[in-house]
């Protein structure tokens, strides 16, 4: 379809945002570098574990003015509160012509169905109010628009994409004006929690975007709504919108959620070059970003490529999302608001005030790119040129360009003139807001000339009669000419409100002389005939002398009648008919119907015009009566468009009641699983809980886990004091590195009983319930005096440690402990450790011989509030004590009481490994798990940190004999290194402890250190391959006679009872260095300068015992990896030369 080249503009905004009632409340809030945050619902932190801790809410969700819209109140009950809201914000945004397309943007609606299903009772509307298509078709509805409406989801970057889709809409002729809506609303705790765990979520409460602390976005919602229309049918504008653009990355190597510089860019350039603007022009650019060290990264990497030029001032850039947070799918519109708003001022508004710049940017390291953090005046004797971008997940992207108009002159501001203004609104608010509004900014034009007026007149002159000379001397004149000027402005004012009434006139009476300009009303006569009766009248008045006042009405009528029949106009018919209407004093008018006397009239109360009442209060009597008045002419034309203050703030709405938002809400559960893996973020601190050489879940894991469920599930905040009682441990639990844990948490309401469960075995028994009141519990912590002599972490930790007890990191949590391990001090970290510090304190006591796990607490008594304050009190230092007698552990709102241990043995230490040394030649005979130990001892040797082993089994593969379990055997008792095991396999085996997958030997990970295969012999060109990739080691299961191995290096042949293995590598040119080890230690440095040159070192010692050669090569093992090896002759007749 044709595009035209009509310029489009932004002639309306009006918005909602975090603690914001309207787009002023936003610019005052910008415009003094304010952030608008909320912290996070408390019972949020108790259904998600560490949940984002700020968050930005909309103002008044609950609030509708359904009376306005007409919408009844079942239907405004099932309406989705946004569309609600963005129903009065459409308003705002100053509607003008019924072919105006609607474009509502969002990035979804949460929380999904319970719209629909929140009630069951008929009628339920929810499918008309909440469906995500029909929140544009609401909008349409109202305002009778038969422009496209269009609902539009495209992640963060919908607003834009919004208001392309309407920019292209008006430039293809299929719609004339355009209302773009974007919004987001945050109602589920876990789609929240879902993108911190994907950690995009800012985690410290840092907003500032472009501050070296923002870890991530926090998430906000708003609404907003602009009016696009064409620029010739504008009567204001904010700015143009010279082109608008959109793309999408497409494929990325480094995932879909990654954005690209590089298709950024290229956007940026189409933008400009389609409208032939130099990008290197643009004053300013309102960023997307929102936080991410990603984000920043690649957007200001893309700005610095296209705006910047060589230019010694760097790019000006900015982010709302520093001051209301991130609103998603109305990003793209809140960026764009705060853009107009500023350029409503002829200015840049500023970003709050950072710290540190972001590391993550070069450009804003080197200056090419500046966050404006003052507000910038802009140029008025030069094009300006503003940029807006707005990107998605998966890689969608928008940008739009603004024209400033600067030159547009405000109207000028007139001082001592009457100018009529005529509103209405639903409150009584609202109508002073508007007065204010209207007292502040009085920039009316002149006032035009009648031309009614001017049009009579020339008729008239005709007969020798000047209408203006009349009315000049309304004081000197006689009763004839008194009646004929009071029916001539008679006739003007009916031209008049012929012109300025939207509705049309129906019905028409006239009293006395009026009833002349009556049927000129109702077109029963026309102008000139009317002029000529009025004329005729005055004529027959001049010859009555002598009128008395009481008999004026009757003179007047007998001599109109008169003039009728003799001139046979018609008009004494309608002069009878008025007479028997107006002598009736009961005459009763059809509903909605307003009765206007054109004369001068008896009865009180009338409507009518009379000496007393100025012109400009009659018409507005008339508006407050319901009549839309056209008063544009009544003053001289204006040029359109102009610049005026804010019009949607202006707007109050009638928000007496509240009307239904879902919140979102757990259904009623009994059952809650959580899975454990000592990889995740979350769970990685229980590596640190080390009984008997082995990671054991904590006791203290257990309580937390039955703690949150019971909140969650009882919807209570997690300050709510808590007691568990009757808590029995049954068997513990292990973890191992990379093996989920699985368990079940079960609540049973009315007995208050909790049960966890791994699988089919019960793990854990007990009660919980809220503390109700003060009275029925206490907690009895008593302070202590600090003893002369008390224990330190060391201490603690090493006594622990002799018992069994192997804690390190956040487990290490008791600070202090006094000797007789009744006082001390512990450190708080979380819940989880706290709990298990205070189940530690009593262990100081016990003696060293067996292992002691807790196996019943009678109570366990917590006041969340008592112990914050504790916490900031103490500065997270807390101090304990212990009852050796009641058997009670306490700090500050916590108290464990009767806390009863069990006993087990330690498991019996391992029996130690009696290691030789021996030459083992390239090529020999060896039973199997002798040939693995040796080529694993070797790949050990030559590797740091972890050994990564795959075996493939394949179509080359002759058994189904793995070799893992006899590697995982040997790694397990000789060579305690951290080791991960994995066997590829595309068919169903059975391996115990091995973890088998679905994979093939062409999807090998990049850390391979040793990877096991069949038939290496037979597939050569695929093994050079992954020698090549890898810098691992090859163990070859071959037959007992196999082919040469051409383009690897054979490092082990080993015979084996059933098979060959042979250990391949890639030829490696590693650089050499042999250095003599002396006694005056000269010899270190050069060691240094070869380890830093990544050489293979050889240290030899000679005749020196005492040399500590072996010590110093074990240690550097240790730190700089198997690069460093030692030949050591402590007694031998002569020195080797070397």
């Amino acid at each position: 379809m044709q595009q035209t080249n009509e310029k489009i503009i932004v002639s309306g905004i009006a918005g909602v945002f975090p603690n914001l009632n309207d787009v002023a409340e936003l610019y005052t809030n910008l415009n003094n570098k304010i952030q608008s945050f909320n912290c996070v619902d408390p019972y949020w932190k108790v259904l998600t574990f560490g949940v984002s801790p700020v968050i930005g809410r909309l103002p008044f969700e609950t609030k509708f003015d359904a009376g306005f819209f007409g919408v009844h109140q079942k239907q405004a009950e099932d309406m989705h509160h946004a569309c609600r809201i963005l129903l009065e914000l459409a308003v705002g945004a100053v509607i003008d012509g019924s072919k105006t397309g609607v474009f509502v943007a969002s990035s979804g609606i949460e929380p999904g169905n319970e719209w629909i299903s929140h009630k069951l009772s008929s009628p339920n509307f929810g499918i008309v109010g909440s469906t995500w298509s029909t929140f544009a078709e609401w909008i349409s509805y109202y305002f009778q628009l038969q422009g496209p409406s269009i609902s539009i989801d495209s992640g963060c970057a919908s607003s834009l994409y919004a208001v392309h889709q309407a920019v292209l809409a008006i430039r293809t002729g299929r719609c004339d004006n355009a209302i773009i809506c974007g919004f987001n609303v945050i109602q589920n705790p876990y789609l929240h929690f879902a993108l911190q765990q994907v950690g995009v979520l800012n985690t410290n409460g840092n907003g500032n975007v472009f501050d070296d602390l923002s870890n991530g976005y926090i998430r906000s919602e708003a609404m907003a709504v602009i009016f696009v229309q064409k620029l010739q049918n504008a009567k204001r504008i904010y700015a143009e919108i010279l082109n608008i653009k959109t793309n999408c990355d497409g494929f990325k190597e480094m995932g879909i959620a990654h954005p690209s510089d590089e298709m950024i860019a290229c956007l940026f350039q189409e933008v400009y070059d389609e409208v032939n603007v130099d990008p290197k022009t643009v004053t300013f650019v309102e960023c997307h970003v929102a936080g991410t060290a990603v984000g920043i990264s690649q957007e200001t990497k893309a700005i610095e490529q296209v705006f910047y030029s060589d230019k010694k001032t760097p790019i000006l850039v900015g982010s709302i999302k520093a001051n209301i947070g991130h609103s998603e799918g109305a990003c793209g519109l809140a960026s764009l608001i705060k853009i107009l708003i500023g350029l409503q001022h002829n200015c840049i508004l500023p970003n709050p005030d950072y710290q540190n710049l972001s590391q993550n940017s070069d450009a804003l390291q080197n200056g090419k790119i500046a966050v404006v953090t003052q507000r910038v005046s802009l140029p008025t004797d030069q094009t300006v040129i503003i940029g807006c971008t707005s990107f998605g997940f998966g890689g969608t992207n928008g940008h739009l360009a603004l024209k400033h108009y600067n030159k547009l002159q405000h109207s000028k501001q007139l001082k001592n003139f009457i100018r009529l203004v005529c509103f209405s609104a639903r409150t009584m608010s609202s109508i002073r807001k508007i007065i204010d509004s209207v007292k502040n900014n009085p920039t009316e034009e002149y006032l035009a000339l009648l031309q009614n007026i001017f049009r009579i007149r020339k008729i008239l002159l005709t007969k020798e009669v000047d209408i203006l000379q009349l009315w000049n001397q309304k004081e000197e004149l006689d009763f004839a000419d008194y009646v004929f000027a009071t029916v001539i402005l008679q006739i003007v004012l009916t031209d008049l409100f012929k012109d300025l009434l939207q509705e049309k006139i129906t019905i028409v009476y006239g009293f006395s002389s009026g009833v002349i300009a009556s049927a000129y009303a109702q077109e029963t006569l026309p102008l000139e005939t009317v002029l000529f009766l009025a004329y005729e009248l005055r004529s027959r008045l001049k010859t009555i002398t002598n009128v008395n006042c009481m008999e004026n009405e009757e003179i007047i009528l007998r001599e109109i009648k008169f003039v009728c029949e003799e001139k046979n106009t018609g008009i004494c018919k309608l002069k009878v008919n008025v007479l028997k209407l107006f002598k009736n004093a009961d005459m009763k008018l059809a509903p909605n119907v307003t009765k206007v006397v054109i004369g001068s009239c008896e009865n009180n109360g009338q409507f009518s015009f009379n000496s007393n009442i100025t012109l400009l209060h009659l018409l507005g009597r008339l508006y407050v009566l319901g009549f839309n008045l056209n008063l544009d002419k009544l003053y001289s034309s204006i040029s359109w468009p102009i610049k005026a203050p804010l019009i949607s703030p202006c707007i109050q709405w009638h928000h007496e009641n509240d009307w239904h938002v879902p919140k979102f809400e757990m259904r009623s559960l009994s059952t809650h699983v959580v899975t454990m893996v000592l990889e995740h973020e979350h769970w990685k601190f229980l590596a640190g809980h080390i009984v008997d050489d082995r990671i054991v879940l904590p006791g203290a894991a257990y309580l937390s886990l039955a703690w949150n469920f019971y909140l969650m599930i009882n919807r209570l905040s997690d300050q709510t004091k808590i007691v568990f009682e009757d808590v029995t441990f049954h068997r513990i639990t292990f973890l191992v590195k990379h093996k989920p844990l699985t368990l079940t948490v079960n609540f049973m309401k009315v007995q208050k009983k909790f049960e966890i469960n791994e699988g089919n075995d019960c793990l854990v028994t007990g009660r919980i319930r809220a503390w109700i009141t003060d009275f029925e519990l206490t907690i009895n912590f008593k302070p202590t005096a600090k003893p002369k002599i008390v224990m330190r972490t060391e201490d603690i930790y090493k006594k622990l440690n002799l018992h069994g007890y192997s804690y390190t990191n956040k487990f290490c949590c008791l600070q202090e402990a006094s000797l007789d391990g009744t006082t001390g001090l512990i450190k708080w970290n979380n819940w989880i450790t706290f709990f298990d510090g205070m189940l530690q304190f009593p262990l100081l006591m016990k003696p060293l011989d067996d292992l002691y796990l807790p196996a019943k607490i009678e109570r366990l008594t917590i006041d969340p509030q008592n112990h914050a304050q504790a916490i900031t009190k103490h500065n997270n230092l807390l101090p304990i004590t212990y009852e050796l007698d009641s058997n009670v552990v306490s700090t500050p709102g916590v108290e464990l009481r009767n806390i009863i241990f069990t006993n087990t043995k330690k498991h019996a230490p391992e029996e130690p490994i009696l290691e030789t040394y021996k030459f083992v030649p390239f090529d020999a005979n060896f039973s199997l798990e002798t040939s693995v130990k040796v080529h694993i001892q070797l790949v050990a040797e030559n590797i740091f940190n972890t050994l990564n082993v795959i075996e493939v089994v394949d179509s080359f593969s002759t058994t189904t004999k793995l070799r893992c379990p006899i590697i995982d055997n040997v790694l397990k008792n000789e060579y305690p290194i951290n080791k991960h095991l994995f066997v590829y396999s595309t068919n169903v085996l059975d391996c115990p402890n091995i973890s088998i997958e679905y994979k093939t030997i062409d999807q090998l990970p990049f850390d391979t250190n040793l990877l096991v295969i069949s038939g290496g012999s037979k597939r050569q060109i695929k093994i050079e391959q992954i020698l090549q990739n890898h810098n691992g080691f090859i163990l070859s299961r071959e037959t007992l006679s196999f082919e040469k191995f051409k383009h690897a290096e054979v490092v082990l042949t080993h015979r084996t009872n059933s098979e060959n293995l042979v250990m391949l590598r890639k030829s490696l040119e590693i650089p050499k260095r042999l250095i003599e080890v002396k006694s005056d230690f000269a010899w270190l440095e050069q060691l240094k300068l070869s380890l830093s040159q990544n050489e293979k070192v050889l240290l030899v010692a000679q005749n020196d015992p005492t040399s500590g050669i072996l010590g110093l090569v074990c240690c550097l093992k240790q730190e700089v990896g198997q690069s460093v090896s030692c030949i050591f002759l402590p007694d031998c007749d002569k020195n080797i030369r070397l």
